[in-house]
């Protein structure tokens, strides 16, 4: 097809006039040939689309249908389509540099010499990888491009189909020959019918191919957001300081098994001194470990922080590794998006900010943990729901100041978790493990758990959120509380003006 191209692209047809008015036509009978090719798609611009096919799966799994690697009209590009397509309708993602050069390799001539061809075809990958990244939420326009692309140069074969067929025949009556190509012309569309699950047997074959990629089962995952929050200055920068030095050292996290992988730390906040203070104390008698060469520190760069630069940040990360995965800590949420969060109650503004976050991190292979604070009022996270329903997971971390006491809880995709007490050393500068949270080795409630211990306490409608609800499932939960002393129903002043609120009793404290 691509020698077929340059021939016709080059070729004098001479149509008269009534013969290009037909042929536009037979083409697009309402609007001729240009109603469907806006302007000329450069190399540029053609690298550009491969780029965004390749880094995006999802992109990719739409234009599987919309493109042909014949409407790349040059070798190299044309080839990079095609094993792209091959290894997605295979393997429904996307393929490494490695394999496609190793597929490239195979699929030469046994005549030809490969390492030249190699060459040249390993540096029009780097010339795709270092093509501008494109923002995660232009998303919608990038696929508006692929399809446009994709009817330009689907078009643009049908017409020199229809031209050479016009010049070769002698026929008078040509054109009503030339007008029956037309049944196989289709302008593809981005429009994809749904795909499912035909069997119990399919969906159960599909989850047995998903491994778990946990970082610590059931509390967090690589390819996941991760919500931490608590009340300012209670200590989530030590707990924090601890699930670096645990990943550094490669030992438990509180008692969890914990995967070890570098740690990208985005943090405008703290001075140097006081994160090496921190860390210093966090590792203990284990030594650095690999704080030398994987800890990576991002300080200064422009506000708000953008999808692009952080995912530049992490693929450096992987680069100077050689890990795939990454764990990336923001401290805090506010401070790394200063400029793009003006009410963090708008739900609209903060589903902007967090739900590319969750296309970054799947993309990237990365688990992302997003620090943040808790009002003082429920000390539970301050904004408006949006943040929780578009987070994958959420750790909350209530203390007890005077006692030196907490307790990290953790809502999420997995199983049940078991909240972790622990209590803060002076001396150390960590917190350790308390037994269990109930001094009679009880279990811990973790419902009631969610319930704060201060403040003007939450809505049922809250609470029903966090333990994942229904209104009168939590409402009946709640009434359970009460009747048994546990938690205290705190009605408003004025019924009309406000909604009854809940919070622990001095019993309950004494239970757990």
């Amino acid at each position: 097809m691509t020698e077929y191209l340059s021939t016709a692209e080059t070729k004098d047809f001479n149509l008269t006039p009534e013969e290009q008015a037909k042929l536009a036509q037979c083409v697009n009978p309402d609007a001729g040939v240009g109603g469907d090719i806006k302007f000329d798609y450069t190399p540029e611009m053609q690298n550009q689309i491969l780029n965004i096919l390749w880094r995006h799966p999802d992109c990719l799994a739409q234009a599987a249908n919309v493109l042909k690697p014949s409407y790349f009209p040059q070798e190299l590009r044309e080839k990079f389509c095609t094993l792209l397509f091959s290894y997605y309708k295979k393997y429904a993602g996307r393929p490494s540099k490695n394999w496609l050069v190793h597929q490239y390799r195979i699929g030469l001539p046994l005549s030809v010499e490969p390492k030249p061809k190699i060459i040249v075809f390993g540096a029009f990958l780097n010339t795709l990888e270092a093509a501008y990244e494109i923002e995660l939420h232009e998303r919608q326009s990038l696929l508006d491009l692929v399809q446009d692309f994709g009817r330009h140069q689907a078009t643009r074969q049908y017409t020199l189909q229809l031209q050479c067929a016009a010049t070769e025949t002698k026929d008078p009556k040509r054109f009503d020959e030339i007008a029956k190509l037309r049944s196989g012309f289709q302008m593809p569309t981005l429009v994809m019918p749904p795909t499912l699950s035909s069997t119990w047997g399919d969906l159960v074959k599909t989850a047995a191919d998903q491994a778990d990629d946990w970082l610590l089962p059931n509390w967090s995952e690589f390819g996941s957001v991760t919500l931490f929050s608590s009340l300012p200055k209670l200590g989530k920068s030590t707990i924090i300081a601890e699930l670096i030095a645990s990943s550094m050292v490669g030992r438990d996290f509180y008692g969890l098994p914990l995967h070890q992988a570098p740690i990208l730390l985005v943090d405008p906040e703290n001075k140097e001194k006081t994160l090496v203070k921190r860390l210093t104390s966090a590792m203990g008698d284990d030594g650095e470990g690999k704080t030398g060469d994987w800890l990576f520190r991002l300080n200064a760069f422009p506000k708000p922080l953008t999808g692009d630069y952080l995912r530049k940040a992490i693929d450096d990360v992987k680069r100077a590794t050689g890990e795939s995965k990454v764990i990336v800590v923001l401290d805090t949420l506010r401070s790394c998006y200063a400029g793009a969060i003006e009410n963090e109650n708008d739900n609209s503004e903060m589903a902007k900010v967090i739900v590319p976050l969750k296309d970054l991190a799947a993309e990237t292979n990365s688990c992302v943990i997003l620090i943040h604070h808790n009002t003082k009022q429920a000390d539970s996270y301050a904004g408006g729901t949006a943040i929780l329903s578009s987070v994958d997971y959420w750790w909350n971390w209530q203390t007890e100041r005077k006692n030196m006491t907490g307790t990290l809880t953790c809502w999420g995709r997995g199983d049940f978790t078991t909240p972790i007490a622990l209590t803060f050393d002076p001396k150390t500068q960590r917190n350790r493990v308390r037994a269990t949270a109930d001094d009679d080795g009880g279990e811990v409630d973790g419902r009631l758990l969610a319930v704060p211990v201060v403040g003007s306490g939450v809505s049922q409608e809250h609470l029903g959120e966090v333990w994942g609800v229904s209104n009168m499932t939590a409402f009946r939960q709640l009434k359970k509380y009460v009747a048994e002393g546990l938690v205290e129903a705190i009605a408003p002043e004025n019924r009309k003006a406000g909604k009854t609120l809940y919070r622990q009793t001095n019993q309950a404290e004494i239970a757990a």
